[in-house]
């Protein structure tokens, strides 16, 4: 495995999860919302300030997340990004990015693992982590 930190980055165009890898030999582990600062006003965005779509009461999932990674990626949480969603959302999660976090992209898997367990999201992914 490498020696970067790597976000795998699930979602269903509802929910998100973000898997971390950091580094060699460390098996996927699950970002918690409580476990670091910039993650809980992900979870606060998410709940009670959700970007809307105009004219609509949706909030906007993709603008939310492209938001959040980018400033993550400002932060230097994550030095390398896996996408991973059925193939419509993972179009319009990769369009969505930024240009910046685009270049940090180094896989991609069009295929819904939000519900798995970390043992078959690791199987699943353990080649575009060690790459």
């Amino acid at each position: 495995m490498s020696d970067k930190t790597t976000w795998a980055v699930l979602g269903d165009g509802v929910f998100i999860r973000i898997m971390v890898n950091s580094g060699q030999g460390n098996r996927l582990v699950p970002l918690r919302a409580n476990d670091f600062e910039h993650t809980s006003k992900l979870t606060y965005q998410m709940i009670t300030d959700k970007p809307r779509k105009e004219g609509t009461g949706e909030w906007d999932y993709y603008q939310l997340l492209s938001g959040f990674l980018a400033g993550q990626h400002e932060e230097q949480a994550f030095d390398r990004l896996v996408l991973v969603a059925p193939e419509a959302v993972l179009k319009s999660m990769r369009e969505a990015l930024p240009k910046e976090v685009s270049g940090v992209v180094t896989g991609e898997l069009g295929e819904d693992l939000l519900a798995k367990s970390v043992d078959v999201i690791e199987k699943k992914l353990e080649d575009l982590i060690t790459r």
